[in-house]
């Protein structure tokens, strides 16, 4: 997953306070990689995992779970994400009629960048 290179590359997930808003940022939302064409989407038990093994310190989902702020979006980590071309798919769960995959393909053709990026996996195409 391109998000813990992101994230280790991001140099701030040493301090607890910024992994506890990337935890929380990932509990129950979904977000979108355009440019590895994934969904993102963790429980809060599986996102406390996932941030302690960015953090690789021999931390666990219990480190994290139940941090606070779970499922609210952060400016501070929604700007990292969509300036590493992750995106949220907002109240994603409460819109219960509409599957993952149908959802994505509404993203794609309201977002064209994404789908030209998919197709030719080169940005000097698209820019």
């Amino acid at each position: 997953m391109r998000l813990k290179e992101i994230l280790t590359n991001s140099n701030k997930m040493s301090d607890v306070k910024f992994a506890n808003k990337v935890y929380a940022n990932l509990c129950n939302l979904v977000w979108y990689d355009y440019i590895s064409d994934e969904c993102i989407d963790f429980s809060w038990r599986s996102s406390g995992g996932f941030v302690a093994s960015v953090r690789n310190i021999g931390e666990d989902y219990m480190d994290f779970y139940c941090a606070g702020n779970e499922g609210e979006v952060d400016e501070e980590i929604e700007k990292l994400f969509n300036d590493n071309g992750i995106v949220l798919f907002e109240d994603f769960y409460s819109s219960k009629d509409i599957e993952h995959k149908e959802r994505v393909e509404v993203f794609k053709i309201n977002h064209p960048v994404v789908v030209a990026y998919n197709r030719d996996k080169k940005i000097d195409n698209i820019i």
